[in-house]
């Protein structure tokens, strides 16, 4: 069940470098969607590792509802990091130990993947793999959904197609989602709202609310929308 993401950075540094991050909070309500934007290096790819767990050198605390987050939440990187010897529903139930053969079966067919199971990752499209790898962080059943530049490498007409799809999974599952991306068409299309980091230590610049529901924003709502991160990625 989704709940509250609570992000509480006392500090990060590498090395013995200027801290990353200092004092730095971050709260995504239950079943809302975030997305960070800003600057190229800026750091939202390390608070996401942060969050996800795969980085723990840091001070501080990162809670899910009034619990530390012990359990790793689904994530989507940058390409899909498929295991090549495996199926693709094998690939779901990877992240997910107690899962059925039905409920990957099931997952895949939520995103697309009806019938293409049993293939391995070098017969499926760059497009299918990301659809496995969106299935594999919803396998996790944490409800809490990272993602980390998901788009980043497609074309245009794909990168839409998945925004559609995620759009679709977002309505279905009400997962809390922290969106990593550059790109504001990411944020109009997915998000509540945004937030635009900047500076060492990161802060948090501004805070933009997206409140016309996903389902209705047309055209020039998301257009409206992208304008507001002119010069924010």
């Amino acid at each position: 069940m989704a709940a509250d993401l609570t992000i509480e950075i006392t500090e990060k540094r590498y090395g013995a470098g200027a801290p990353l991050f200092t004092d730095f909070h971050l709260c995504v309500p239950r079943g809302k969607v975030v997305a960070l934007l800003g600057p190229s290096g800026v750091g939202k790819s390390s608070l996401l590792r942060m969050v996800a767990g795969i980085d723990r050198t840091f001070s501080g605390s990162i809670r899910l509802g009034t619990q530390d987050l012990a359990d790793a939440p689904g994530m989507v990187f940058q390409d899909p990091r498929l295991l090549p010897w495996l199926t693709a529903v094998d690939n779901v139930r990877l992240a997910n130990g107690a899962l059925s053969l039905a409920e990957a079966t099931a997952l895949l067919d939520q995103v697309g993947l009806a019938g293409e199971g049993r293939a391995f990752p070098g017969q499926l499209s760059g497009g299918m793999q990301r659809r496995v790898a969106l299935a594999r962080a919803l396998a996790t059943r944490s409800g809490l959904l990272l993602l980390d530049e998901p788009f980043v490498s497609l074309d245009r007409q794909l990168a839409g197609e998945m925004r559609t799809l995620l759009a679709g999974v977002i309505a279905r599952l009400g997962p809390t989602m922290l969106l990593v991306t550059h790109d504001p068409e990411d944020a109009a299309h997915l998000a509540d709202s945004a937030v635009i980091l900047s500076g060492r230590p990161v802060r948090i610049a501004r805070q933009v609310q997206l409140p016309v529901p996903r389902a209705d924003r047309d055209r020039q709502v998301m257009e409206d929308y992208r304008r507001l991160f002119d010069g924010d990625a």
